[in-house]
C-alpha cells in the first residue's frame, strides 16, 4: 500500500510539472521572443505628395449669358455647349493645399429669342411732337458665341497623392479677355408711333422712322474683359508616379457686366438718339446693350497633374 502512494505521488508531480513548466522556463521564454508569436504587420503606406509640377484640364458642359433685367413676357434666355482648357503649373503650399496658375481658352454659346409686342414708351419726334412707341418683334433671335483667352488663378484643397486615391476641391478667379465673338441676328421689327393728342396711328413710314418687318441690326458687341468666380468638386487617381487623374464638376460665374454698351446708331435716319437707344434693347444686340449681363458655365472636368517632384 505505502508503495502504491508512493508510486502515485511520483506519476502524479510528473504530469503536473510536464503541464505546467518551471517559472524559470518561463522566464527564459519570455525573453527569447517566440517565431510564431503575434504576426508581424504589414506598415501603412506612405502618404506620397506632389511638391510641384504642371495640369493640363479640360471641360464641356452647359453655358449661358443671361440678364435678369430683361423682360421675361418676350424674350427666352437659352444656353448651349461651352468649353474651357487650361495648361499651366501648380505648387503645393502644404499637404492638403496647392496653388494653380495658368493660360487657357474657353468659350460659350448662348442665344435669346424674342417675339410680340415691347413695353411701351413715350417721345418727342424731330418736329418736337409727342407720341407713344410701339416695337413688335417677329421671330428675333440672336446667337452668341464668344471666345476667350483666360488666366486662372486657383486654391485647391484636397489629398493628392500617387499612393491612393483622394478627392479635391478648388476656389479662384479667372480672367477672360475676347478674341472674337460670331454674332447671329434673325427675324424682323416692326414699330409705330401713336399722337394721342391727334388721334393718329402712323406706321410702314420710313422716312418717319416707322417700319414694317425690318432686318434685325447688329451694331454693338460684347465689353472684351471678363472676370468669374470658379469653383470645382471631384476625385483624384493616381496612374502612375507622374501622373495623377482628375474627375469632377466645375462651374464659372462672372462678376463683371460684360453689357451695358452704348447703343450705336446705324445711321442718320428720322428717329432720334433716344428712341434708337431704346429700339436697341430689341433691335440690337440684346445682351450688350443691356445693365446686367453675364456669363455662367456649369460642366464636367477632366484633367492630369504631371509630378515634377514629389515629396
Amino acid at each position: 500500500m505505502k508503495r502504491i502512494l508512493i508510486t502515485t505521488c511520483i506519476i502524479f508531480t510528473f504530469v503536473f510539472l510536464e503541464a505546467n513548466p518551471l517559472s524559470s522556463k518561463e522566464s527564459d521564454a519570455s525573453e527569447t521572443p517566440s517565431i510564431s508569436a503575434t504576426p508581424v504587420m504589414n506598415p501603412p503606406r506612405r502618404y506620397i505628395y506632389p511638391e510641384w509640377g504642371f495640369f493640363i484640364d479640360g471641360s464641356a458642359g452647359y453655358s449661358l449669358i443671361s440678364n435678369p433685367n430683361l423682360s421675361s413676357s418676350i424674350w427666352d434666355p437659352k444656353g448651349n455647349l461651352g468649353a474651357t482648357f487650361y495648361i499651366g503649373y501648380f505648387r503645393t503650399i502644404n499637404p492638403n493645399m496647392r496653388l494653380l496658375a495658368g493660360l487657357g481658352a474657353s468659350y460659350f454659346t448662348s442665344s435669346i429669342s424674342g417675339d410680340g409686342e415691347a413695353p411701351q414708351k413715350e417721345f418727342k419726334d424731330i418736329d418736337n411732337d409727342t407720341y407713344t412707341e410701339t416695337l413688335t418683334l417677329s421671330n428675333a433671335e440672336t446667337r452668341q458665341i464668344p471666345i476667350y483667352v483666360s488666366i486662372p488663378l486657383i486654391f485647391e484643397y484636397g489629398n493628392v497623392s500617387i499612393t491612393r486615391p483622394g478627392y479635391y476641391v478648388d476656389f479662384g478667379l479667372k480672367y477672360s479677355y475676347m478674341v472674337n465673338n460670331n454674332s447671329q441676328l434673325s427675324g424682323y421689327y416692326s414699330t409705330k408711333g401713336t399722337y394721342q393728342q391727334w388721334g393718329v396711328t402712323l406706321e410702314d413710314v420710313e422716312e418717319l422712322g416707322f417700319y414694317s418687318e425690318r432686318d434685325l441690326e447688329s451694331n454693338t458687341n460684347f465689353k472684351r474683359s471678363d472676370l468669374a468666380v470658379l469653383g470645382g468638386v471631384g476625385i483624384t487617381l493616381p496612374i502612375s508616379s507622374v501622373v495623377i487623374l482628375k474627375l469632377g464638376l466645375v462651374a464659372n460665374l462672372g462678376l463683371l457686366d460684360i453689357g451695358n454698351n452704348k447703343p450705336n446708331k446705324s445711321d442718320s435716319g428720322p428717329i432720334t438718339s433716344d428712341v434708337y437707344n431704346y429700339r436697341a434693347k430689341y433691335i440690337d444686340n440684346t445682351l450688350a446693350v443691356t445693365k446686367g449681363t453675364r456669363t455662367k458655365y456649369f460642366g464636367l472636368e477632366l484633367g492630369i497633374y504631371i509630378n515634377k517632384q514629389l515629396k
